[in-house]
């Protein structure tokens, strides 16, 4: 169930228009990443973290998700897919839903989209907004092409 709905996912963050150039390399998409908008609600203290693992990338949402990810090149550009699951909720409170993410960078910013699968079949979509957590991990700026 969870490949199906990765490729369902997938194949709808290609049809995503996004404007702007992505310079995206491995190194861009490591790191924490601090949320600064997000379709599913306000969070001023909602985090990411993306890491490196052996067997790819995997990341971490400090209120309660997680996902394996697999570095993929769609229409020229470098993105990150996976499914997880999300098993507590900001509160400490036990959930069970499904998740499908798709990372990409855009103008030094991590946009997510995150297909949500409720324990009663019902479904969400968020997108959201990231940008590094302090000055200090941001990208170098002439990396960035912020040509439209």
């Amino acid at each position: 169930m969870l490949r199906i709905f990765a490729t369902i996912l997938l194949a709808m963050w290609l049809t995503v228009s996004v404007k702007g150039q992505a310079v995206a390399s491995e190194k861009e998409f490591l790191g924490v990443w601090r949320q600064v908008f997000s379709t599913g609600g306000h969070c001023d203290d909602c985090t990411i973290s993306i890491s490196r693992k052996e067997q790819g990338f995997w990341v971490n949402a400090s209120n309660g998700w997680s996902a394996p990810l697999t570095q993929i090149l769609t229409e020229g550009d470098d993105a990150l897919v996976g499914s997880g699951k999300w098993t507590r909720s900001k509160s400490g409170q036990v959930v069970a839903r499904e998740v499908a993410t798709g990372f990409k960078m855009r103008r030094g910013r991590l946009i997510l989209m995150m297909h949500i699968v409720e324990s009663d079949g019902s479904k969400m979509r968020v997108k959201a907004i990231f940008e590094r957590s302090s000055p200090a991990e941001q990208p170098n700026p002439s990396a960035i092409n912020l040509s439209d």
